[in-house]
């Protein structure tokens, strides 16, 4: 049990500090005024007006980061509300969109 317990409060704690580290990105994006309309339209490399599995494979490829099947999957799940497959700029606007006030530094 105690074992148990230590584990759920690790978890939490990195949890915290991933959800941090997100915020804070979102208010950089934010404070640097980023055009997400501009930034989709140049990830969205087939131009259906949605980002697919293989379009983030490539963007991040692109960069120099190759990527399993289950860290796109991750990306994906991360930001695709509606399960669809797939991200909408609606959903990317609002996963990039600060969520919390609480970062008034930033």
């Amino acid at each position: 049990m105690r074992t148990t317990k230590i584990y759920i409060i690790k978890l939490l704690k990195i949890l915290l500090d991933y959800e941090n580290a997100l915020e804070f990105v979102r208010h950089k994006l934010k404070q640097k005024k980023a055009d997400l309309a501009q930034i989709f339209n140049y990830l969205d490399i087939s131009k259906g007006s949605l980002l697919n599995s293989q379009e983030i494979k490539s963007i991040m490829s692109n960069q120099g980061y190759s990527l399993s099947e289950i860290e796109i999957t991750m990306i994906l799940k991360r930001f695709d509300f509606n399960n669809s497959y797939q991200i909408g700029f609606n959903e990317f606007v609002s996963e990039l969109t600060p969520r919390l006030k609480l970062f008034k530094n930033f």
